[in-house]
Order: structure tokens, then sequence, then C-alpha cells
């Protein structure tokens, strides 16, 4: 069963645990930078992992990114909190 899941934090780990759900469920990321928002929805990582750079590039992922967490946080079945 396909779930929804809300990562909040782009960095390393919120990135790579967003990419890994998103090929099984429908993700939403949350950051407080439109740089890494805007990075994600164009399907580019800022981080210098190749092989998770493939995967954003290649992979059939249900994932999009926002800076307004407020309007996913209600529906979600889950929220991963992946910040310092």
């Amino acid at each position: 069963m396909k779930k929804f899941i809300v990562i909040v934090g782009l960095g390393y780990v919120g990135l790579s645990l967003s990419v890994l759900f998103a090929q099984r469920h429908r993700v939403v990321a949350v950051d407080i930078s439109p740089e890494k928002v805007k990075a994600v929805n164009e399907r580019k990582a800022l981080i210098g992992d190749e092989f998770l750079k493939k995967i954003l590039l290649t992979a059939d992922l249900d994932l999009t990114a926002t800076c307004d967490g407020q309007s996913v946080y209600p529906s979600a079945d889950f929220i991963v909190i992946a910040v310092p």
C-alpha cells in the first residue's frame, strides 16, 4: 500500500531518504531553502553523491519538494525529520 511520507530537511540524509522512499511511496520533501526545493523539483542533487544524482535523473520517483510544510503535514501518513 502506497503511503504519503513527508521528509523535513533536504540535506544529505533527508534527500537520500526522500529518493529511497519515493521509489515506492508518495514523498514530499520540505526545506526552508528555496534553492534546495527548486533543485529537487528539477531532479538535481546539490550534494556530490553520483549514485544519488543518477537515481534522481533516471528513476520513476513520486517526489516533489516545497517550502510550505504546513500545507502537507496534516495529510501525511508519516513525517520524518532529518535536520541537525
